[in-house]
Parts: C-alpha cells; sequence; structure tokens
C-alpha cells in the first residue's frame, strides 16, 4: 500500500484573486484531475482546504510508486478552466508505506513531514518518508516555540552589509540585514526563520522592528555619514499587503525627523504578482513620498521589464548567481550587460549582488554596473563594525 499526501502550491492566490466560490469549484476539477491520473480502485479524498490523500493498494515497488507520483504532479501541468479563467497550480506531494508507521495518525503525521520537505525544495515536487524527517519536524517545532518568543527575550539583532560605489570604492549605502541568535538554538539562518515567521503570522513584528532599529541606527550615525547615504531594507510581500503599511511607514520617518531619502524598501517580484490594486496604492503613497524603490533578485522571476514600467523603481539589484557565473558563462555575462543596459536606459541605478572576487568586480565595473555588494568589500558586521568599514578607505578596497 502506498499513502501519498497532496497539498496544492500557493492556493491561497486563487482564493485572493477570484473569491472562495471560483477556489472551491477549482477543488472540485483538482479532484478529477487526480481520478483520471490513477486507478479506478484507488481511494482519492479531500483530506481539509486544499489537501487531498491518494490511497493505493498493492504498491510496493518504490519503483512504480515514483513512476505513479510523476504522473499525478504532471497531472498538474494541464489548466483547469473556471469560467473566463485559466487557472494553474502545481502541488507537493509527501509518500508513505505501512511501515513507516503503526497506525493512521502516524502515518498521516509522516506523510505531511515528507510533503513539507517537497516545499521546502521549492514546491512542485514529491518526497518519500524517512526517520530523519521526524528529527527535522521536533527542530521545526522547536524554532517555532522560540522564534515566538524571539523579539520579547531580545535575541534578534541587525547587521549591516556595505554597498560600494563602483568608482570611488566608497561606502554609500548599506543592507539592513535580520540575525537571530537563539541561547537554545544558537544562530538561526534567516534562510530557516523568515519563512517560518511568515508562516506563523509573525513576519509584520519583525519586519516593523527592523525598521524602526534600522532608523534608528541612522539617527546615531547621521552626523558620520554621508550626505546621500541610504538604508536599505528589505520588506516581505505580507508587509505591504498590511492595510496602512505606507501610512505606518512615513509616520515613522516624521516622528524621527528623517527625509523619506534616507530610506530605500527592497522588494522581489513575488509581491508584484497578485493584489494589484493593493500594492499599487502602497507603492504609490511610498514613492511620491520620496522613499526609493528597489527590485531585488532582478531577472530570476517573471516580466520583469512588465513592473520597471508600471512602478517606480529607483535600483536593480542584479542576483548573486548572475555574478557568481559571469566569469565562466557567456550568457551570465550578457545577461548583466542587457540588465544594465536596460537600467542605463531608463535611469535606473544598478547594484550586483555576491560580489566574491576581484576578477568579477573588474568585469562588472567594465559593463557599467553603479554599485556593489558581498563578501569582496565585507560580510555584514555588527553596528559598530560598520562604522570603521565607512571610515576606513582600505576596508571597501577589493582585497
Amino acid at each position: 500500500m502506498l499513502v501519498i499526501f497532496i497539498d496544492l502550491d500557493h492556493f491561497k492566490r486563487i482564493n485572493d484573486s477570484f473569491g472562495h466560490s471560483t477556489g472551491d469549484r477549482f477543488l472540485g476539477s483538482v479532484a478529477e484531475l487526480l481520478k483520471e491520473a490513477v486507478r479506478s480502485e484507488d481511494i482519492i479524498a479531500r483530506f481539509g482546504g486544499d489537501e487531498f490523500l491518494l490511497i493505493m493498494d498493492d504498491i510496493e515497488d518504490i519503483a512504480v510508486a515514483e513512476r505513479i507520483i510523476e504522473k499525478v504532479l504532471r497531472a498538474f501541468n494541464a489548466p483547469v478552466y473556471i469560467e473566463e479563467h485559466e487557472l494553474f497550480v502545481t502541488a507537493s506531494l509527501g509518500a508513505v508505506y505501512p511501515q513507516d508507521g503503526d497506525n493512521a495518525e502516524t502515518l498521516l503525521r509522516n506523510a505531511d513531514a515528507a510533503m513539507y520537505i517537497a516545499k521546502s525544495r521549492g514546491r512542485n515536487d514529491y518526497h518519500f518518508f524517512t526517520p530523519e524527517m521526524n528529527q527535522h519536524a521536533q527542530q521545526q517545532m522547536l524554532m517555532e516555540t522560540h522564534l515566538q518568543r524571539a523579539l520579547e527575550f531580545e535575541e534578534m539583532s541587525l547587521h549591516f552589509q556595505p554597498i560600494t560605489c563602483s568608482r570611488r570604492n566608497e561606502v554609500v549605502a548599506c543592507e539592513v540585514l535580520l540575525r537571530w541568535h537563539s541561547p537554545v538554538l544558537s544562530n538561526v539562518s534567516p534562510d530557516d526563520f523568515i519563512p517560518l515567521a511568515e508562516d506563523l503570522g509573525l513576519i509584520n513584528e519583525l519586519g516593523e522592528w527592523v525598521i524602526e532599529r534600522a532608523l534608528e541606527q541612522y539617527l546615531l550615525w547621521r552626523s558620520s555619514l554621508p550626505d546621500d547615504f541610504r538604508m536599505c531594507i528589505n520588506v516581505s510581500p505580507k508587509q505591504f499587503q498590511k492595510n496602512g503599511f505606507a501610512d505606518w511607514l512615513l509616520a515613522l520617518l516624521e516622528q524621527h525627523q528623517l527625509s523619506p531619502q534616507v530610506l530605500e524598501l527592497e522588494i522581489t517580484e513575488g509581491l508584484l504578482l497578485n493584489r494589484w490594486s493593493e500594492v499599487d496604492e502602497q507603492i504609490q503613497k511610498i514613492t511620491g513620498a520620496g522613499i526609493r524603490l528597489s527590485i531585488d533578485d532582478f531577472g530570476t522571476g517573471f516580466a520583469s521589464i512588465s513592473y520597471l514600467r508600471r512602478y517606480s523603481f529607483n535600483t536593480l539589484k542584479i542576483d548573486k548567481s548572475f555574478v557568481a557565473a559571469s566569469l565562466t558563462d557567456s550568457a551570465d555575462a550578457a545577461l548583466i550587460r542587457s540588465v544594465i543596459a536596460l537600467a542605463q536606459g531608463m535611469g535606473l541605478t544598478t547594484v550586483a549582488e555576491g560580489v566574491e572576487t576581484p576578477e568579477q568586480a573588474e568585469l562588472l565595473q567594465q559593463l557599467g554596473c553603479d554599485r556593489m555588494q558581498g563578501f569582496l568589500y565585507s560580510k555584514p558586521v555588527s553596528q559598530d563594525h560598520f562604522m570603521h568599514l565607512v571610515h576606513s578607505s582600505e576596508s571597501v578596497q577589493p582585497a
């Protein structure tokens, strides 16, 4: 017997964009897709929300199981038509055999754990349960418990990574980065706790804390910084979608008597994929007040040029994956060249992320990149060390 736990990826977007009635009809169509992908004797059940269970008897060979699961995944390649809408969704699957649990509750829990591994690997994927996943699940639960109190117990701190001018090798801005040191978990990677904070509904609280502390730090540094220095802060899509975010941010700047131009918000294309009217309203308020806007990881998402035309971006950040391969892959070097030319044509500033070698820096300078950020200049550092970088010309020279 094979039990497969199926969870739809980003199904919430359909409910948010088209309403719950359309979402319910979509789920019915998904059930039909699954029925067509498996045998008539197999059991398909909606487990809850956007989750389905598939139970198949007489499947003991893992190679056969993999072929079945891959067929189920391919079923999601077909569009679902609801009235005039053509809708797509992918799914993440977790699979277990009877030996993975001695009762139904354990089997379902383990299938769910395997499914979350598939989601963590990028979604639209599957994973079989292994005993190590229980350890992972316990670690996640421990992280969840401690994250709930991390701000209260003052376990969070800010680090700052310098952004340098390519022509002058001077620090002209910094990216503000959140760090979590837990007495129990030690140093927890942002790649682990930021998605968890979003899932737990903590990201708005964390995000506001970051902005407040960053502006307070700017006030302490202001007399020692260049006049045009900027604090660059990543903003979660969920922060932007919170009602009143723009008003709160502008009020905070006024409270500190700071010009909006000291702040640059970094967003990813994921923010712009849905809920356009709400995003438009927030962005118009923010950019209209003079706060700069940066699009992060440029080139890794979809329809980037259309976003540049629609919104008032000031900066394009070239993703570190392109920088890393720029010296060995002519296609990546050509892509960087094209991005820089596009930005120059639109009057935008370019920042290359992940610059680690003098050769990369030299190539980027030749291509006309305006600013650079990466370990070649400095890793993210504490507030005290950052001021040393600002004032020490040697610290920002390529090594």
